[in-house]
């Protein structure tokens, strides 16, 4: 069974923020500092990827990160 957890997606435009992913898949986990497109500024994000070749973008710490991938 698929373990789906919510993140907050980085990318803005969607008709929400929130993105599910199903954690099983995640392999790696980095934060760098990317621009907020509404701010124009510098700021932390997260990305997710994984063993598929897959990759998301999150708006999340990468202490809640680490939290929500260990459960």
């Amino acid at each position: 069974m698929a373990n789906f957890v919510k993140f907050k997606n980085f990318f803005k435009g969607n008709v929400t923020e929130d993105i599910w992913i199903n954690i099983d898949h995640i392999t790696t986990a980095y934060e760098s500092l990317d621009v907020d497109v509404e701010t124009n500024k510098m700021k932390p994000s997260v990305t997710l990827f994984s063993k598929e070749g897959l990759d998301w973008q999150v708006d999340d710490s990468i202490n809640e990160v680490a939290e929500k991938l260990n459960g």
